[in-house]
């Protein structure tokens, strides 16, 4: 299933701090606009695929171009990006265990003790003739670059070097089925101040 990521991701501090901790939050920060499918690591500035998988930034300048990367029409459907003029979309499962994950630091390291809130909007592709139920955030103290283009699991995070990692699932007890508008998700959690950087995705 093709799952788009609406173009705010948000992360901040319940202690009173206001910033989002989230580097280009509305995916609007690309150095191309004119790109092609399953480009994200070539032109987004700040985020990339966490493995040897292929997200796609769907962008409304785009579509002069090439018409299956615009918005709001594109390969996947129609959607409007809820913010600016661009989102995400990406393969959370498919058949034979391919999946995508979306991948980008954070403006500094999550402080230890501190609360955090972790917000972001996600509307099922139009063409998607699957549903998932899990959907959730890894936050780890160092870069994933996984070669392979299946699960991030504890193995995978453990072949990669990666030492420390925080992994929560978004709650939700149906599927996420909703093609035509943009549900909100939103969690909290306490941070061990080893946060440095944030992979989305289906880690189910």
């Amino acid at each position: 299933m093709k799952l788009y990521i609406y173009g705010i991701v948000l992360l901040f501090s319940l202690q009173g701090i206001t910033q989002n901790l989230i580097n280009d939050p509305s995916f609007e920060d690309n150095c191309n606009c004119n790109h092609s499918l399953g480009g994200l690591k070539y032109y987004s500035n700040q985020w990339k695929s966490a493995s040897g998988a292929s997200p796609d930034i769907f962008n409304k300048a785009t579509k002069e171009k090439n018409k299956d990367a615009g918005t709001p029409y594109n390969i996947m459907g129609w959607q409007r990006a809820k913010t600016g003029t661009s989102y995400i979309g990406i393969y959370t499962y498919l058949y034979g265990g391919y999946r995508e994950y979306l991948h980008g630091s954070l403006i500094h390291p999550l402080t230890k003790g501190a609360t955090y809130r972790l917000t972001m909007h996600i509307s099922l592709a139009d063409k998607s003739g699957l549903a998932i139920r899990s959907f959730g955030a890894l936050f780890t103290d160092t870069i994933i670059n996984a070669s392979r283009d299946t699960k991030i699991d504890a193995l995978c995070l453990k072949i990669h070097k990666v030492k420390h990692y925080k992994r929560y699932n978004f709650s939700n007890s149906t599927f996420y089925i909703d093609k035509e508008n943009w549900v909100p998700l939103t969690l909290e959690f306490v941070a061990d101040g080893t946060e440095k950087y944030i992979t989305i995705g289906n880690f189910r």
